[in-house]
């Protein structure tokens, strides 16, 4: 029993899949070239404590459960694959589905908005007004749904940026 080597098969022709073939007493194991993460090679002082590793069907506790172990932490990775996979088609699908709506301008009231702002207790930092000029720009000009993340750390001034978009989002009949 051991390693003999590798072996390339084709199905019809056009995809070359390569193997490691490994020999058992029993029969062979043809193990793909993407799945080796699944074979240990065993250190000379493993190997002489295992005796039935020259059988595909033994019931050495050392292969039978190395190998469960890995199968799982495998099947666990490509249902999680699938996850990622199926969540980013879902967002796709969704922003796709954004860019495909069309939505009327807000409104602006510049003179309501100027006596809010006036009456608000904080004055603007430059960030905090490029902020709002950029999302204004995405209430007011933009035809489409506004996809925007507003962060900062904590007393930043994230609040006053907010409560500004969303007078706007009030005077143009809009809930917030």
């Amino acid at each position: 029993s051991g390693w003999s080597g590798t072996r390339s098969d084709s199905n019809d022709g056009s995809l070359i899949q390569e193997y490691v073939v490994l020999e058992y007493r029993d029969g062979d194991v043809y193990v793909s070239l993407s799945h080796l993460d699944l074979i240990t090679v065993l250190s000379p002082g493993a190997a002489e404590k295992v005796e039935t590793l020259d059988v595909i069907t033994g019931k050495s506790t050392f292969t039978q459960g190395t190998i469960r172990k890995r199968r799982a932490r495998y099947m666990a990775r490509l249902r999680v694959r699938e996850k990622i996979r199926k969540q980013l088609v879902n967002l796709h699908g969704m922003y796709a589905q954004r860019t495909s709506v069309d939505r009327a301008p807000f409104e602006v009231d510049e003179e309501a908005e100027r006596q809010f702002f006036s009456a608000c207790e904080f004055s603007l930092t430059a960030d905090q007004q490029e902020a709002t000029r950029h999302i204004f720009h995405d209430m007011s000009e933009r035809r489409s749904p506004m996809d925007r993340l507003l962060c900062g750390d904590v007393g930043i001034g994230k609040t006053e940026v907010a409560i500004r978009a969303a007078f706007r989002a009030v005077r143009a009949g809009k809930a917030v």
